[in-house]
């Protein structure tokens, strides 16, 4: 899962709020990644850039052995790769624009928690200094598409941590800052959180399935609209989803399965997962969610594939 994917997502749910297009309700709210994320699970550039930072700025080791930790970070996350450009970008990043700009601050925190209105949002703050300054770290793009929704993810995240923040910035790879006016935050805080609660009462809010909407919801699962994008909406994220009847199952030596569907999929099923589809019958329809695609309606059953009947 991709640090800079969920951070865009949460803020782009929160910000549709107060465009009066959400898809949203009060479980998959929040505007930044989970408050308790420890780094446990290293997807991306993004995520790895993050780590190094909070630790540089923490002194968990001296700034000269950073090479021989990107070293071992990169072995032991074997899933990022990194060519040698993005290797020097973030090299650079981690000493020109984070350990050198930051070394002599005495009060700094960083991965700081915040927590709104009994977690109706949820997040966490890159790095704060002396209490004054908020400063969050973007290692994707940053263009007018975006810098709009991020700016006012630090208003949110001013209002809510303190109104002793004086100033807050985003912090990119190449050490751009781009400063952000936090006028008005609180009234755009209190703005957010009565739209949120008229939402979870009323119940009425507007179905936008899309890839960034859909990604992080919890009600994936249940929900007619995100089913129907399945359906007609095949791009990358929406094909690890498949729904439709089954009308063949084939067994194979070693335990292998394959299931035919009437859509024209068929999904692999290795022995190591057959316990998983256990009590599937050919002319029933299920929902298939996380299974993940080879080639042209051919799908794979994995660890984390589940099937649901209809």
């Amino acid at each position: 899962m991709s640090r800079s994917k969920k951070t865009s997502s949460s803020v782009t749910k929160l910000y549709g709020i107060l465009n009066d297009n959400p898809c949203i309700s009060k479980h998959t709210t929040f505007i930044s990644n989970s408050n308790t994320n420890n780094y446990q699970n290293i997807c991306n550039k993004g995520d790895l850039i993050h780590k190094l930072a909070n630790e540089i700025i923490k002194k968990s080791y001296p700034i000269s052995n950073l090479d021989k930790k990107l070293d071992e970070y990169l072995n032991q996350y074997n899933n990022i790769k990194l060519t040698p450009f993005e290797l020097l970008e973030a090299k650079n990043f981690l000493t020109s624009h984070i350990y050198n700009s930051y070394k002599d601050y005495e009060c700094k925190k960083t991965e700081e928690p915040i927590s709104f209105s009994n977690g109706l949002i949820n997040g966490q703050i890159d790095l704060i200094i002396n209490d004054k300054i908020i400063v969050d770290y973007k290692t994707g793009k940053i263009d007018k598409s975006n810098i709009e929704k991020y700016s006012f993810q630090l208003k949110i995240y001013s209002a809510i941590y303190s109104t002793k923040i004086e100033s807050a910035y985003i912090l990119q790879l190449n050490g751009m800052k781009h400063h952000v006016n936090l006028d008005g935050s609180n009234e755009l805080l209190s703005s957010l959180k009565n739209k949120i609660d008229t939402i979870n009462k009323t119940k009425e809010f507007t179905y936008n399935a899309s890839s960034q909407n859909c990604q992080y919801c919890q009600y994936q699962k249940k929900c007619d609209t995100f089913w129907r994008a399945v359906k007609n909406e095949k791009d990358e994220f929406f094909e690890r989803f498949l729904l439709g009847q089954i009308t063949l199952i084939q067994n194979f030596p070693l335990g292998r399965k394959k299931i035919h569907l009437a859509t024209g999929e068929k999904i692999i099923v290795d022995k190591k997962y057959t316990n998983k589809i256990l009590g599937i019958n050919e002319g029933d329809s299920y929902k298939f969610i996380n299974v993940y695609k080879k080639e042209d309606k051919k799908y794979q059953f994995g660890a984390y594939s589940e099937k649901i009947k209809i």
